[in-house]
């Protein structure tokens, strides 16, 4: 850690821990968050196709009616 970031760390009362973990987050909990992204993502994509799905075959319906 630079002289000047450890004086930023050593003024505001953090330990170096918490600057470093700053710069270099976590791999694992980096890769957590992405499945967790991806699955909300396929969740809603599930979701939307369901609504449009429902919404296309009511308009079929009418159109042939």
């Amino acid at each position: 850690m630079s002289k000047r970031k450890q004086e930023a760390a050593d003024e505001n009362g953090v330990l170096r821990h918490t600057v470093l973990g700053r710069q270099n987050p976590d791999e694992h909990l980096m890769e957590e968050l992405k499945k967790a992204k991806e699955s909300l993502r396929q969740v809603q994509a599930a979701a939307l196709s369901k609504i449009v799905d429902k919404a296309f075959t009511g308009w079929t319906i009418k159109t042939q009616s």
